[in-house]
C-alpha cells in the first residue's frame, strides 16, 4: 500500500488577552481543532479540563467561554509551528515546518513572563528555534493530548501546577 502524501496545513491565529503574562504553546493544532478553529477543539484533549481544574473554575463548555477564561487569567495562547506538513493528527508525522512568529509575538506584548510548552512536540520545536533568544523562563510541560496516556488527568495537573502561575513575576527581560 503507498503512502498517503501529506497534507500541508496551516495553523491558528494566536489567541492573546490585553496583558497577557503566560504564554502557552502547542505544537500544531489537530485536524479537530483546525476544522472547528477552535484550540483544542477535540473533546477527548484535557487541555481545558486542567487549565479550569487549575484556576479553579468550572471547565467552560463553549468556546467563546473557554476563551473569556483565558482573558480572565491572562493567558495567552498559540503553537510554535505556522505550517507544516502532516498526515492526520499524528505530532510524529510532522514534517516541512515554518515556525510562527513568535518572538514578535512577545515583543509587541511584553508583559508575557513566562511559557509553558504544552507537550514534547512543541519543546521539540521551540528549543532550537527560539531556546536562546527568548530571555523568559519557559517550561515543559506533559501534552495535554489523550494520545499521551503516560498519564492520568490527575497526574498531568500536578505537573502542570508545579509552573503554572498566570501571576509570575519574573522581571521582563530583552531579547536578542
Amino acid at each position: 500500500m503507498p503512502l498517503k502524501p501529506k497534507i500541508k496545513i496551516q495553523g491558528l491565529s494566536p489567541i492573546v488577552p490585553p496583558r497577557s503574562r503566560m504564554l502557552i504553546l502547542g505544537s500544531m493544532p489537530g485536524t479537530t481543532s483546525l476544522r472547528l478553529k477552535q484550540y483544542y477543539g477535540n473533546k477527548a484533549n484535557q487541555f481545558w479540563k486542567i487549565l479550569a481544574a487549575l484556576l479553579n473554575v468550572k471547565t467552560p463548555r463553549r468556546y467563546r467561554d473557554k476563551k473569556k477564561m483565558l482573558h480572565s487569567a491572562h493567558i495567552a495562547l498559540w503553537d510554535v509551528l505556522k505550517s507544516c506538513h502532516r498526515n492526520g493528527s499524528s505530532d510524529s508525522s510532522i514534517e516541512c515546518i515554518v515556525p510562527n512568529t513568535i518572538l514578535k509575538l512577545l515583543e509587541r506584548n511584553r508583559e508575557i513572563q513566562c511559557i509553558l510548552l504544552n507537550g514534547r512536540t512543541a519543546e521539540k520545536y521551540f528549543k532550537p528555534e527560539f531556546g536562546l533568544k527568548v530571555k523568559i523562563p519557559y517550561w515543559y510541560v506533559p501534552s495535554t493530548s489523550s494520545a499521551h496516556a503516560g498519564l492520568t488527568f490527575p497526574q498531568k495537573t500536578v505537573v502542570w501546577g508545579k509552573v503554572f502561575n498566570p501571576n509570575f513575576g519574573f522581571k521582563r527581560a530583552k531579547f536578542q
